[in-house]
């Protein structure tokens, strides 16, 4: 069976709350039959050690001025 695919995009992996919370989410979906992608806008990568392994990971440092940059996003995954 082919795995489903699901893509996070984040502002960033700084050390707060709500990023420590979804780092618990991304990597229990990661673990059941998913293909997971986080895209991660901002250069703060504080926690990205904690990422699953199996997690795709495309960090964009903050270059996300392109008008097309969701339609580019969109056809990446899909």
């Amino acid at each position: 069976m082919n795995k489903k695919k699901i893509v996070f995009l984040v502002p960033s992996l700084a050390p707060a709350g709500s990023e420590k919370s979804f780092l618990r989410v991304v990597n229990s979906i990661a673990e059941t039959n998913y293909t997971v992608s986080v895209i991660i806008f901002s250069p703060r990568l504080n926690l990205l050690n904690q990422l699953n392994s199996a997690i795709n990971i495309y960090k964009l440092n903050g270059k996300t001025s392109n008008p097309l940059f969701l339609l580019k996003v969109y056809l990446r995954f899909y």
